[in-house]
């Protein structure tokens, strides 16, 4: 197509104010919009004429839109200009797109600043950016880092070229350290630092009951906390060995919180260590006193006997259940000694002895069937002592 002489019918408007800086590499997208100056409507055909010294001479033809668009890596550094026309001679119009091609650059240094050894220990990396061109260091060039599979935050280079990134060791093994860089001579430049996190040891930070004196008879409840020598973080599923006189208790893990506990009832009476440790290449372990006590004191109850006055009897017949109560060390009567009792299956209620160590109950069945009456005395040390009497009427 071409425009007939004084007819100057065409528009074109394109985002030409904004200056692009690319990457190098990068490719460079332009575009711009044909219209008819008359009646702003898409102009569809019109060829449109693109010219930069990389790219020489090409063009591109408006579609239904009036769009016309082009694209292409520029290969030199620095300030240039891509034109953008459209028709012929004094009537052509022309538009400006200004952009800058950054040069190449590259990691010319990767290294650890502050280094780490165990896990929890926190790590600082550097990476060195310069341009391939002059060998001068970058400023404002962001650097991305990936450690162990996961992406960290991306930092700037500052003044002097160097882009700084710090995180905490976790787990134990051999890591890899990438820095990556867009705009290397490839399109992006990388670098690697391969090193070795090694196993921290384990410690028992703690061990603790909340019942450290206890009857015999009792169990004890003990838990060992394990962590991290250096930092102090719990450990999960860290094997705790105990050990106790004159029993042999199973090992534990430890949970998630470094927790592991164990259960066990003493049988020797007097005072004694309970250990707590963890293998590795320095043992740890921690012992804390537990106290066993003869749960037999003068408190402590026997029941002697547990009877009815008659066993079978007949309905509406009234029977009476009648417990003695002795002391286990005297074997004495226990006058005003607290008991508990039930009574067909109902709940245990509280009642006390007489002045002759007994408590009794009375009532009766008014049809043939049974009568139950549980009795129980509880002392120190989980020594209770139960009794029953079931009576039958008929």
């Amino acid at each position: 197509m071409s425009l007939g002489e004084g007819s100057q019918v065409l528009k074109i408007t394109g985002n030409s104010s904004v200056y692009q800086t690319l990457d190098w590499g990068q490719e460079l997208v332009e575009q711009v919009t044909v219209v008819s100056a008359i009646s702003g409507r898409p102009m569809v055909g019109w060829t449109v004429t693109w010219r930069n010294p990389d790219l020489g001479v090409v063009t591109s033809v408006t579609d239904y839109y009036g769009v016309a668009r082009v694209r292409f890596i520029p290969t030199t550094s620095g300030p240039a200009e891509l034109t953008a026309t459209v028709g012929e001679g004094i009537y052509a119009q022309v538009l400006s797109f200004p952009f800058e091609m950054s040069q190449p650059r590259e990691i010319s240094a990767l290294i650890i600043a502050q280094p780490g050894t165990y896990p929890g220990d926190e790590v600082e990396a550097q990476a060195t950016i310069i341009s391939t061109v002059s060998g001068l260091p970058l400023d404002n060039i962001e650097v991305m880092w990936e450690f162990d599979g996961v992406w960290l935050t991306p930092t700037p280079t500052d003044v002097d070229g160097n882009a700084t990134v710090r995180f905490r060791l976790e787990a134990s093994g051999s890591k890899v350290l990438t820095a990556s860089v867009r705009g290397g001579e490839g399109g992006w430049d990388a670098a690697q630092l391969l090193f070795t996190v090694l196993e921290d040891e384990w410690v028992i930070e703690e061990l603790t009951s909340t019942k450290p004196i206890i009857y015999q008879g009792e169990q004890v409840n003990a838990v060992a906390k394990v962590v991290t020598r250096r930092h102090g973080v719990a450990v999960e599923k860290a094997v705790v060995s105990w050990s106790f006189p004159s029993l042999e208790l199973s090992p534990s893990n430890s949970d998630a919180q470094g927790f592991a506990s164990v259960e066990f009832s003493p049988t020797q009476l007097g005072e004694y260590d309970l250990t707590a440790s963890v293998s590795g290449v320095t043992p740890s372990s921690k012992t804390m006193a537990v106290k066993v006590l003869d749960p037999v004191t003068p408190d402590h109850a026997t029941i002697q006997s547990f009877v009815a006055s008659k066993n079978p009897c007949s309905p509406w017949e009234y029977v009476t259940v009648t417990a003695s109560i002795i002391s286990t060390l005297s074997k004495e009567p226990m006058p005003n000694r607290e008991v508990f009792m039930s009574f067909d299956g109902g709940a245990y209620f509280p009642t006390k002895t007489d002045g002759a160590g007994k408590v009794s109950h009375t009532a009766r069945l008014a049809t043939s069937g049974s009568l139950r009456w549980d009795i129980k005395v509880q002392n120190l040390g989980g020594t209770s002592q139960h009794r029953q009497v079931v009576v039958i009427y008929k």
